[in-house]
């Protein structure tokens, strides 16, 4: 931190609350962190810019680990298999091979790009992003990002509904 920014975390605290940050004043929203970054860093480039104002929301209680500033969690899940991306692709594509190994009731597939990703909704509004990676002629890597998830319960729960479901895809794909 100290390297990139100048600045230790204490002396971000300490330089946000000092710039008019002060959580007695209120909960301050994340572009009014964001700003207040810029104003004491302006040549501070855009990741560490965010950096910064995440770190300082979790430190003062205003945001949990895999929270957004919108109060939403995301679950990201990943695994590497020993099948081809297209077999991968295709076992969540097309809905009779998914029906195999998903243990998914009322998942709806809402958009698919062929070879790189799928999109998906969850009856309670929770939000899937598949993607696929091609590591080498017999191996793939497949990301699942969970969005919009109510609570850090709900969080830890989809990341071990993927782990389970990935082992499942495993063993369909001869993994």
């Amino acid at each position: 931190m100290r390297a990139a920014t100048g600045h230790g975390w204490q002396e971000w605290l300490r330089l946000l609350e000092m710039d008019g940050l002060a959580l007695a004043a209120g909960r301050p929203a994340h572009g009014e962190i964001r700003a207040a970054v810029q104003r004491l860093m302006p040549a501070l480039d855009d990741w560490w810019t965010q950096t910064v104002a995440v770190g300082y929301e979790r430190a003062r209680g205003l945001r949990a680990m895999h929270q957004n500033s919108r109060g939403e969690f995301q679950a990201t899940a990943a695994k590497t298999f020993a099948a081809p991306a297209f077999a991968a692709f295709a076992a969540w594509a097309d809905d009779a091979l998914r029906r195999r190994w998903l243990d998914a009731p009322g998942l709806e597939v809402t958009k698919v790009n062929p070879g790189k990703n799928i999109r998906a909704r969850w009856p309670d509004g929770a939000l899937l992003d598949i993607r696929f990676t091609d590591k080498g002629p017999a191996r793939c890597q497949v990301v699942v990002d969970t969005v919009k998830l109510t609570d850090a319960e709900a969080m830890a729960a989809a990341k071990a509904y993927w782990q389970s479901q990935f082992a499942r895809l495993a063993a369909f794909l001869g993994a």
